[in-house]
């Protein structure tokens, strides 16, 4: 996975949890009559961190709400929440923990008990937590999407492509599936299935500049593979065009002209790379 579709993945990950935060232990069955001064402002450390120049102002609310209430577990997934988005995991794993310990039965916390386990390079532990959260609340499809993750990092390819063939199922336009099934489908060589999930992101994502950007160059490694040098050669060329600073799609071109046997065409690319390396160098 490129570092733009990283970036979206993750930041569409936090959106999912987060909401899961403003639900009131749905699982336990228990109804508040009224909210508390420490839940409100638990959600207004919600709506803060969703602002990256107020995350100072999110920790102010979610510090405030647990002096109030310090065994309230949605309030500690709350601030577990923010740490993780300012990449501070041991102390956000330290208050998903006790999350857990305190409320054992809402699958959010242990989504991002899951998540931070992965971020760490924990993937089988990561996996038995992923599994938790999918057990307790198995219409979550934002706990499919983790635990699809996790196995692609465990090289269990095939079961990722299952779950996410459930999920394309079932939001077919929704891009982040498909990607996933990608990611599953490359390790595997299935180039065509690659080819078709690219193309179907591509039909109702033409704005995305930096998304189709990536999923260009990714179609283009998949026609290299079934030999659709010509289809290759477009895709190459309609990424250069998009981001014309970036050496991958002239590196792609030089290697489709190379398997083409059109080595006029490949030393001029090379050419044009290394004029692009020396412009982008830093001055003598």
């Amino acid at each position: 996975m490129t570092g733009r579709l990283k970036i979206v993945f993750v930041a569409a990950w936090i959106l999912l949890l987060l909401n899961d935060a403003l639900r009131i232990n749905e699982l336990s069955g228990s109804v508040l009559a009224a909210e508390s001064k420490a839940e409100m402002l638990g959600k207004m450390a919600l709506r803060e961190n969703e602002r990256v120049n107020s995350r100072y102002k999110a920790m102010e609310h979610i510090n405030q709400a647990l002096k109030l209430e310090p065994k309230n577990p949605q309030l500690m997934f709350v601030k577990a929440s923010i740490l993780r988005q300012s990449e501070e995991d041991a102390e956000a794993m330290t208050y998903i923990r006790e999350a857990i310990r305190l409320n054992p039965r809402v699958g959010a916390y242990w989504d991002l008990q899951s998540q931070l386990l992965r971020y760490n390079g924990r993937f089988e532990e990561s996996l038995k937590s992923a599994n938790q959260a999918v057990k307790l609340v198995p219409q979550d499809y934002s706990f499919l999407v983790s635990k699809a993750r996790i196995l692609i990092k465990l090289k269990r390819y095939k079961e990722a492509e299952a779950i996410a063939d459930k999920l394309v199922a079932k939001a077919p336009d929704f891009d982040m599936y498909r990607d996933i099934r990608i990611s599953a489908m490359v390790p595997q060589g299935k180039w065509n299935r690659v080819i078709e999930d690219v193309s179907a992101f591509l039909n109702v994502n033409q704005y995305n500049k930096a998304s189709c950007f990536d999923r260009l160059q990714i179609r283009a490694d998949a026609y290299m593979h079934t030999k659709q040098y010509q289809k290759a050669v477009g895709d190459c060329q309609a990424a250069h065009k998009l981001f014309p600073d970036q050496r991958d799609p002239l590196r792609r071109l030089v290697k489709v002209y190379t398997l083409m046997g059109d080595g006029k065409r490949a030393q001029a690319t090379l050419k044009a790379l290394n004029e692009l390396d020396e412009e982008l160098s830093p001055p003598k």
